[in-house]
This record gives C-alpha cells, structure tokens and sequence, in this order.
C-alpha cells in the first residue's frame, strides 16, 4: 500500500477556513428559516451550532469519510482509530460549549496553546490545530495524484469564476441605469448595519461565529484581538468570523 503524502500547509489552513465557513452559513440559514415564522433563535445559537457540527461529524468522520472542504480539496484524515474519532468528536463537536463561557486567565491558557500550536504548524506543516496534535491526526492527499489533482481542481474553478465575474462586471452598468420598478423599490428590505459604526455601506462584511451578526470586518476584528468580545446586539460572545459571500 502506497504511504500517503502529508497535504501542504496552505490547502490544510484553506480546508479549516472552509469547514468553519460552512458551518456558519448554515446556521445564518437557519437562523433565518426560523425568524421567518416569528421566532428568534438567538438565544439557542450555541445549541444549535452543537447540532449543526454533530450532525456534519456523523456522515463525515465518524464514518472516515472526508468533511466538505477536505473533499472538495481532495484531502482525507489518515487511517482514524476509534479513539482518534472519539477525540476528535469531543474536540470538534462539544468543546465550543464551554470553551464560550471560559473568561479570564483560563481563556488567554487556551488562546496561548492555539497560538504554540500554530507555529509548530507553520514549521513542521503536520497538525493544524492542537486537537488534531494530541490526538495524533494527519490530514493526506487523497490518492496518489491528490497533490496534482488539487491545483488543478483549483485553477479550473478559478478559470470559471473569474469568467463569471468579468461578465458580471460587464452587465453591472448597464443593469444599473435602467429605472427600479415601483413594486420592487416599495418591498426592498433595509440594508443591513454595521452594529458597530452604524454605516449602511458595510465594508467586507464579515458574519459573528456563532451569533450570526454581521459587521464591517474592520470593525470587529480589531475588537476580538483586543480580548474577549461580546456582539453589542444579542451579548453573545463572538468566537470567530465567517465571510459574507452573498
């Protein structure tokens, strides 16, 4: 049997990014499914992150099989034991729950080990977060033209969105001066906010993990490097962004 080959740092980082995006378009869906019969879910955000991770972690790698992002990247976990699937169940899926309420020294202890971690990452390009060190995880190429297959795959998607993005820009202008209609001009919903600086026009909106409130990212990103951070709408703490690609 061919031994795997080990996946480059940057299509382990992308493959992370990705799955945690995911994950929180998800919950805005559902968040906005649930608001739509007159419910505000807001306070079961972090209940409903638990199910949403359960749920991908059971049809993914509880039964070795790559998550989303791992398999659109042509990425694998290599050879997952029963006890690696079980760590990685209690790291992944239900450690973001109280991981929410720690405060304090204990929080800054948690934030030191992901940041040792990440420089052992960027060294030795074997283990992308500390749960997948502890629990002796790899991420693979998936085959042996895994590394060959992935840059390609890319490029290709590359290609096509770039060609739909020059004809958008094209036709954008054109769209833009023919007159709204005034069914249309009567129902548009108002523009989001930025909660923070007020501003209608928001500047690479980013969406609050696990809140689901959107923000300049500007705005945000210098508050959550300062220390823990609470969304001035709901007083949740905001554990990470996602990216707005609506």
């Amino acid at each position: 049997m061919a031994t795997p080959i080990p996946a480059a740092r940057a299509h382990q980082l992308d493959a992370l990014r990705l799955d945690s995006d995911a994950t929180g378009a998800l919950l805005s869906q559902l968040l906005d499914a649930l608001r739509h019969t007159g419910r505000d879910a807001r306070a079961w955000v972090p209940q409903l992150s638990f199910l949403l991770r359960a749920i991908i972690f059971l049809h993914t790698t509880a039964r070795s099989r790559p998550t989303p992002a791992l398999s659109y990247l042509n990425l694998r976990y290599d050879a997952l034991s029963i006890t690696q699937r079980v760590a990685l169940f209690l790291g992944f899926v239900y450690a973001p729950l109280p991981l929410q309420r720690l405060q304090g020294r204990t929080r800054a202890v948690v934030h030191l080990v992901r940041a040792f971690n990440t420089l052992l990452f960027h060294a030795r390009a074997d283990h992308r977060t500390a749960l997948e060190r502890l629990a002796r995880v790899s991420v693979v190429y998936a085959g042996e033209n895994g590394a060959a297959a992935t840059p390609l795959e890319l490029l290709n998607r590359t290609h096509v969105w770039r060609g739909l993005a020059n004809a958008a820009l094209a036709v954008t202008p054109l769209v833009q001066c023919l007159p709204t209609p005034a069914f249309l001009a009567a129902s548009a919903p108002e523009a989001p906010r930025c909660p923070l600086c007020a501003e209608l026009d928001v500047c690479m909106p980013h969406r609050a993990v696990p809140c689901g409130c959107v923000f300049c990212y500007t705005c945000v990103a210098t508050r959550i490097e300062a220390g823990s951070f609470k969304c001035p709408r709901c007083r949740v703490l905001v554990d990470d962004l996602s990216r707005v690609t609506e």
